[in-house]
């Protein structure tokens, strides 16, 4: 069973990459994002699955509800975003408020680097 789901991923990987492969377009945000969000909905399956030994109707059924999560949550996360920058940003200018000029100097770098990393580690942030 677990075979069979692994190479399902597999083959679904396979595809999709065949699919964008034959198309000269350069894929968009909005598929980049399908691409990420489907990536990570099989591997939450295969995590619950690894553990609790999942029928294939169950899997089906797990995957639609887990893609369902997904894009509402997305959808939230587009809401309060923003709300959230202008919250780190207002709490990164009073912290620097606080620092010695040298202290700032080197926390502007740190920030610089968190960036950096951030972006590395969370693809979607590299589309902004």
């Amino acid at each position: 069973m677990k075979n069979l789901f692994i190479a399902l991923a597999i083959v679904v990987g396979l595809s999709l990459q065949t699919a964008a492969a034959q198309t000269d377009a350069i894929p968009t945000a909005q598929d980049k994002a399908r691409t990420e969000m489907a990536a990570k909905v099989n591997a939450e399956l295969m995590k619950i699955d690894r553990e609790l030994k999942l029928t294939e109707a169950q899997q089906g059924q797990l995957k639609v509800i887990l893609t369902e999560q997904m894009e509402k949550l997305q959808e939230v996360y587009k809401e309060i975003e923003p709300k959230v920058q202008v919250i780190k940003e207002e709490s990164q200018a009073k912290m620097r408020g606080v620092l010695t000029p040298e202290q700032r100097t080197k926390w502007d770098t740190m920030k610089s680097m968190d960036a950096q990393y951030g972006k590395q580690l969370d693809p979607v942030k590299e589309r902004k």
